[in-house]
């Protein structure tokens, strides 16, 4: 059995860690990789970079990479780590956020959109603590009777326009990342897991794909 190799540090650390190798300060960098005459915009860019994994092109990474000799793969792991981290920070994130609520579906949507928003937001109902104590079966049935007691309702846009909508059944945000869509006689027709994953996958362009593949040489 190979033994389990080392986890990668993230890119955030590592570029930290050949920042103290080569003996060069940030500014050193950013006039190195493209920001020789404008220094405070350069370390700017660069502080984005790290929290937010979102370059400005292509060369900004491909130039950070060549002045610390950075290659692709370390790169690449490197970047997967902080990927990881970001989504573990932003899903414990939303753990924390969480309270338990019912969106009660309807037959149409509106727009402009922000009014359809506001319709959703009227819509949700947020559930007592209390019901998710009880058993499975049990917790359902009253998720069911507040959404049965939850009224149609007459909805008035900012020119006074009416709108009017029907039921059509309920998704039950039952965790942070765990949802249950039912239709409006209770069957349960789909259950929807979650994940910050999506927010902090990376789109990387032509260069940064050729140089991640080996074909580019720098």
């Amino acid at each position: 059995m190979k033994p389990n190799s080392p986890a990668s540090p993230t890119l955030q650390a590592l570029i930290f860690q050949k920042l103290k190798e080569k003996g060069i300060s940030k500014s050193q960098l950013v006039s190195s990789i493209g920001y020789p005459r404008n220094l405070n915009k350069g370390i700017r860019r660069l502080n984005e970079y790290l929290t937010t994994l979102e370059a400005p092109n292509d060369e900004f990474v491909i130039n950070l990479l060549n002045t610390l000799s950075i290659d692709g793969l370390s790169f690449h792991r490197a970047l997967n780590a902080s990927i990881d981290l970001m989504n573990k920070e932003a899903d414990e994130h939303s753990k924390r956020r969480f309270k338990p609520h019912i969106i009660v579906l309807r037959d149409k949507t509106i727009t402009p959109r922000f009014i359809d928003e506001i319709i959703t937001r009227q819509n949700t109902i947020l559930i007592p603590d209390e019901i998710q104590n009880l058993s499975f079966t049990d917790e359902l049935h009253e998720i069911f009777k507040i959404y049965d007691n939850f009224n149609d309702k007459i909805y008035y846009s900012n020119t006074s326009e009416v709108f009017r909508f029907t039921k059509t059944g309920l998704r039950y945000h039952r965790k942070h990342n765990y949802s249950m869509v039912f239709s409006a006689n209770h069957h349960l027709k789909r259950i929807d897991i979650t994940s910050p994953r999506s927010k902090f996958k990376m789109g990387l362009g032509n260069k940064l794909v050729d140089l991640l593949s080996g074909s580019t040489h720098y």
